[in-house]
């Protein structure tokens, strides 16, 4: 009996786990209200009150919350973007588990440098990371499945 219980608790840290690695979709040409219940918490140490977010149609977004470091993650991208070619700025847009800044694209080494990409752009930000950055959507169409499965998310 306590092997089943642990293989069962295991499997529910493994799915909770997977669900801290994608974000939950926000409301395209909408409103979502996000609360710490909505979060998975039952206290308010993540957010005093709720935060309404809205967005604009053909706006795709999600966020996602991580008790452990006390973040909030959020990403949007517009399903007409341009996929012109762009240089983008390095920016810190969070931080891991080990304090290590986190940033908007996988190239960057140092806050200031530049990266290059092709495709659509989305714009991510965190309550760790200070500011709104442009990332690449790394070839996907801007929808909310590509949008809460994007990098910023893990």
């Amino acid at each position: 009996m306590k092997t089943i219980s642990k293989l069962i608790l295991i499997a529910g840290m493994t799915v909770s786990m997977s669900a801290l690695a994608a974000g939950t979709a926000l409301t395209k040409g909408g409103s979502t209200e996000i609360t710490t219940a909505a979060c998975g918490g039952a206290d308010t140490s993540l957010l005093g009150s709720a935060v309404k977010v809205n967005l604009s149609a053909n706006v795709n977004g999600a966020y996602s919350c991580d008790f452990a470091t006390t973040s909030i993650k959020i990403a949007t991208c517009h399903e007409t973007g341009s996929r012109a070619a762009k240089s983008g700025t390095c920016q810190v847009t969070g931080q891991d588990d080990d304090d290590n800044d986190i940033f908007n694209d996988p190239t960057c080494a140092a806050a200031g440098d530049t990266f290059e990409y092709t495709d659509r752009s989305a714009y991510v930000a965190s309550n760790l990371g200070g500011s709104v950055a442009p990332a690449s959507m790394q070839g996907a169409a801007c929808t909310d499945t590509a949008i809460s499965a994007h990098r910023h998310f893990n």
